[in-house]
């Protein structure tokens, strides 16, 4: 019986390692992690996109700004650095 289990058991992870499994969780998680973080970076960017649009003409004279610099920066859409 031992060797039927264990034939069983082989076959059932053929062509996996236990490091290629490793490897293949590692790269899924770095990328669903790259993902989240690229989420985070729009949505940072859209609203800092939003308060710029908002902002008055001497408040964006504070930062050496012009209203037309602000209006064209924040009708960009939020994928676009």
């Amino acid at each position: 019986m031992s060797m039927i289990e264990t034939h069983v058991d082989r076959n059932a992870y053929s062509g996996f390692s236990v490091p290629s499994l490793v490897g293949m969780l590692t790269s899924a998680a770095n990328a669903f992690s790259r993902a989240i973080n690229m989420v985070l970076d729009w949505q940072d960017r859209a609203r800092e996109r939003r308060q710029l649009s908002g902002l008055s003409e001497s408040a964006l004279k504070d930062f050496g700004a012009s209203h037309s610099l602000a209006s064209k920066e924040s009708e960009k859409p939020f994928w676009r650095q």
